[in-house]
Order: structure tokens, then sequence, then C-alpha cells
């Protein structure tokens, strides 16, 4: 029986074919580790969508470090309570401000812990108690002397249901004898994460609207 020569040419081919499907295969491989990556990055950013400090010389700055910043932000207050800005009159004792655009809503945490000289004192505090004057249709600050532990002027006080903890606060502390003021905002976040002593958080349980969560004067505006 006469036996036939292999042929060559066909198992070049197939060769060649298994060379290229492997090829492919590996090229396909990179480009998944290339999305996939990718989509962690994504998802990591999302996730670290923050931004925080204590340098009191971004005080006011409110924009540009994550997604609706300063959008999100005015969108709940005017931080009436807080000083427009810092001058040489101003003995800063602690600054912090954090914001996240990571959840659903925006949360923020902002401390002005200062003090002033008398006279500067004195006009300060003139204008946080005129803010506690409503024009008609608004809502006005509220001035608290008993429940925190300073007189408070307080232009937000809001708890999410069922929490003891959680909610949107906004007030300023004003201690007359050392001139100095307190000021704390948070939005959407837990006061036990505010970075102040225990006896300057929001007093837990404390309504000031019967039946209702709290009330802020920015609702009307």
């Amino acid at each position: 029986m006469k036996r036939t020569a292999p042929n060559t040419c066909n198992r070049g081919k197939l060769r060649l074919l298994a060379t290229i499907g492997r090829t492919v295969c590996a090229l396909g491989f990179v480009i998944y580790l290339i999305v996939a990556a990718g989509g962690l990055i994504g998802l990591s950013n999302v996730l670290d969508d923050h931004y925080e400090t204590t340098d009191i010389a971004e005080y006011g700055q409110y924009s540009g470090r994550f997604k609706r910043e300063e959008e999100a932000l005015y969108g709940r207050t005017r931080l009436s309570i807080f000083p427009a800005a810092i001058t040489s009159a101003h003995t800063v004792h602690s600054y912090y401000y954090y914001g996240s655009g990571a959840d659903m809503e925006n949360s923020y945490r902002i401390i002005l812990d200062y003090s002033l000289p008398q006279a500067e004192f004195e006009a300060e505090a003139a204008r946080l108690a005129g803010l506690a004057g409503a024009e008609p249709g608004q809502i006005g600050v509220v001035y608290d002397e008993s429940s925190f532990a300073l007189p408070a002027y307080v232009a937000a006080f809001r708890r999410n249901a069922g929490s003891s903890d959680y909610g949107s606060f906004e007030y300023a502390l004003v201690d007359a004898l050392n001139g100095r003021i307190v000021c704390v905002l948070l939005i959407e976040g837990h006061q036990s994460a505010l970075p102040i002593d225990a006896e300057l958080l929001p007093p837990r349980y404390l309504s000031y609207a019967e039946g209702a969560l709290g009330f802020s004067v920015y609702e009307s505006q």
C-alpha cells in the first residue's frame, strides 16, 4: 500500500489559525482587564467624591472640588449665621469643612469656632439677633437660651424620622463672657461625626415644632 506524505501546507494553516486564535483571546483578555480597571477607577472616584479641610484660608470656598458642591450647598443654606469673611479681628480657634457628593444627596459639615474683640463681638451678636426678626412670610432664626450649652441662634434644625443622630442643623452658639462664637452646619449627616465637643452638638430629641421633625429658615426664601 502506497503511503502519502502529510499535507504540510494544511498543517501550517492550522498552526497559523491556532496562533491567531490565541492572540485574539489574549487581546480580548487585555481589553477586558483595561475596561474592568477603568470601571473600578470610576467607582473609586464616586466613592471618594468628597473634600475635607481644616485650612482657614479656604473659608468661604465651596465650589469645584466635587459634583454639585456649591449648587447643593446653597440649595439648602445661605450660611446666615456664619460670618461673611474672616478678618484680622477674628481669632480662629478651629475650622473644619467636609463636603461629599458620593450619595444621592450631598452632605456637608462646617465648623467655625472663633473669638472677637468686644466691639466686633457685640456687632456680630447684634447681627445674629437681627436674623431672628422674620420678614412677613418668612421663618425667623430661633433664639434659644436654654436647649444648648450656650445661647444659640438656630437657622435650621431637622432630624430624620426615627433617628436621634441623623439630620440637618445650622446654629451659632454665643459665649458673651469670652467673646466667642461657634458656628455649626450639618446637612444630611450624623451629628456624632461632627468634630466638636459633645456639649456643642445639637441636643438630642429637641424639636421646635410640635408633631414636626424640625424647620429651616431657608424653606420660605
